[in-house]
């Protein structure tokens, strides 16, 4: 399933022998319905990587396939892409995950924290596994 939906779906996921919770993150932008930062569990599964995002109560499931670009961004990077100014952390990295939905260009910017690393090398393997085999 792809897209946004209410968060109390993710629970049954969560029993998937394949799915690595990453705890908690922070979610800075890209998705209209969900205009202001706030925190986010994250869900890592087999095809796809899942986003629970606590105050707004809702997911966003994006399957590996769907994403075109992974990338790290600095604070002021961030500031330019967001156009809208938080008072931010200065030694933060910031990583927008760039993927398709519905024929149109999204995007969603998250602090992963501690989880940066083990994050984008788990996301490159998988964005990289799914455009081998569509390739």
């Amino acid at each position: 399933m792809f897209g946004r939906k209410k968060k109390e779906s993710h629970t049954e996921t969560n029993q998937n022998v394949g799915t690595i919770n990453l705890g908690m993150a922070g979610y800075f932008g890209g998705i209209i319905s969900i205009p202001d930062p706030e925190g986010v569990e994250i869900y890592l599964h087999d095809d796809r990587i899942e986003f629970c995002f606590m105050k707004s109560n809702s997911t966003l499931e994006i399957p590996y396939r769907n994403i075109t670009s992974i990338e790290n961004m600095t604070k002021a990077e961030f500031s330019l892409v967001r156009g809208k100014y938080f008072p931010l952390p200065e030694l933060v990295t910031y990583t927008k995950i760039q993927y398709q939905e519905n024929l149109e260009d999204r995007y969603v910017v998250i602090d992963f924290d501690m989880s940066l690393n083990f994050a984008l090398d788990f996301l490159n393997k998988k964005t990289q596994e799914y455009t081998k085999d569509e390739g």
